[in-house]
C-alpha cells in the first residue's frame, strides 16, 4: 500500500535536470562577405538558453494536443476503450501541465532579469 503513494507521489514531483554550462556557440560575422572559413564564437547567455527552452516547450505542448486528438479519434472509432482513452488523456494532461508551470517560470525569471517577454507568450505571474 505503502508503494502506490511514494508513486503517486513521484508523479507530481518535479524532475529536475542537471544544470551545465553551455559551449559557445559560433556563429557566421555578418560582416564578412562568402568566407566560409570565418566564424565567431558568441557566448550564450541565460536568456537566450531561456528563450529556447519557452519555444521548445511550447512545441511539445502542441504535440501533446495533437496527441490527445487521435486518442479521442481512436476512442471515436472503437479501436481504444474508456479506461485507455482515460490513462492517456491524464498522462499527457499532466505533462502539459508541468510544461506550463516551467513556462511561467521562465517567464517569471525573464521578467526579474528585465528581459522583454514576447506578448504572445501570455501574461507574466512572479514565481516565489
Amino acid at each position: 500500500m505503502l508503494g502506490i503513494f511514494d508513486r503517486i507521489k513521484s508523479w507530481f514531483t518535479r524532475r529536475t535536470k542537471p544544470s551545465s554550462p553551455s559551449p559557445p556557440v559560433s556563429v557566421r560575422a555578418e560582416s564578412e562577405p562568402d568566407v566560409d572559413s570565418v566564424s565567431v564564437s558568441v557566448p550564450v547567455t541565460e536568456t537566450d538558453v531561456l528563450m529556447q527552452e519557452h519555444v521548445q516547450l511550447e512545441d511539445e505542448r502542441m504535440r501533446l494536443r495533437q496527441e490527445i486528438t487521435v486518442v479521442d479519434s481512436q476512442y471515436a472509432a472503437g479501436e481504444i476503450g474508456a479506461a485507455d482513452r482515460d490513462r492517456a488523456y491524464r498522462t499527457r494532461l499532466a505533462r502539459a501541465g508541468s510544461i506550463r508551470v516551467r513556462q511561467m517560470e521562465i517567464r517569471s525569471r525573464l521578467a526579474e532579469m528585465g528581459q522583454e517577454v514576447p506578448q504572445e507568450w501570455g501574461t507574466i505571474r512572479i514565481m516565489r
